[in-house]
């Protein structure tokens, strides 16, 4: 299960982790992680933006079961990344 660190570290804009799992369907790439910040949609509250190892995140969705799917432009090249919030965005839906 992914660590939530918007629920637990809610200031936390940039941090390093690791993908758990790759997912490639209908020609979007999708990726779990060990833990993120990224809030998906929800409660009224849009999806965070932001980069994870420079490449955009496009949307994040809570699956139905329970992941937290980070839709992707591309796959990033290795399992270690750095992620990184879009802060103006986030502080504007707060």
């Amino acid at each position: 299960m992914t660590k939530k660190l918007y629920y637990t570290s809610t200031k936390t804009s940039q941090w390093e982790t690791k993908i758990r799992e790759t997912i490639v369907e209908n020609g979007f790439y999708y990726i779990t992680l060990e833990e993120t910040a990224f809030y998906p949609e929800g409660g009224g509250q849009p999806a965070d933006t932001g980069k994870i190892k420079g490449i955009t995140v496009l949307d994040v969705i809570k699956d139905n079961d329970g992941k937290i799917l980070h839709k992707m432009e591309r796959l990033p090249d290795s399992e270690n990344v750095h992620c990184e919030l879009d802060w103006s965005r986030r502080f504007d839906h707060m």
